[in-house]
């Protein structure tokens, strides 16, 4: 017999939205950049629960800014300076603001704030080349419910977590207890429709 425990190491029933539910593109990469700087200086926001996590921010956070900040510096005492916001914060300042939101702007839209996080974080599951192109970054539910799971494993991580769902009191209530969309095409037809000016 299958357990009705929860297939995680996170709370299910804490509140995730908070600051993140309407990041996106630039915003996104700004508050992932802020909380980065408050982690380093001992204040990490409330949505960093554990100082595993927060060490791991850390961590990554102190190397990729290193990097960054050593690029910057070589390429201005190149004098290569325009070079670099040619060919790499131009492209990847229109990346933020193209591709990366449409493709993960799905992950807390249309979730209230102070909800759990099985009611504020969204799952595309779309097809198979999707799913490997962003290696598996679809599952976004399951990336929270079990943060430390490999791509590979996150189809199996949203399943388990749709199984366990069911099998709650409150199933027949929230019978999808996640913002589930069928494809990015899907959720951003429901979104344009859902435009004010449209209804």
């Amino acid at each position: 017999m299958r357990s009705t425990a929860a297939p995680a190491i996170v709370d299910l029933s804490g509140d995730l939205s908070g600051d993140l539910a309407v990041a996106g593109g630039p915003v996104f990469a700004l508050t992932m950049v802020v909380a980065t700087v408050r982690c380093l200086l001992g204040a990490p926001p409330a949505w960093v629960a554990g100082p595993t996590l927060a060490r791991s921010i850390r961590r990554w956070g102190a190397a990729s800014g290193a990097l960054a900040v050593a690029v910057i510096v070589a390429s201005v005492a190149s004098g290569r300076g325009a070079d670099l916001m040619l060919w790499w914060l131009g492209p990847v300042t229109l990346f933020l603001l193209g591709p990366f939101t449409w493709m993960t702007m799905f992950e807390h839209r249309g979730a209230a704030r102070d909800v759990s996080i099985l009611e504020s974080s969204g799952t595309v599951t779309s097809n198979a080349v999707f799913r490997r192109v962003l290696l598996n970054g679809n599952y976004h539910l399951a990336h929270h419910v079990l943060p430390t799971a490999s791509w590979w494993n996150l189809g199996a991580v949203d399943a388990e977590v749709l199984r366990w769902r069911q099998q709650q009191p409150d199933a027949a209530e929230k019978p999808t207890a996640n913002l589930r969309h069928s494809g990015f095409v899907d959720f951003h037809r429901r979104l344009w429709a859902d435009l004010p000016w449209r209804s």
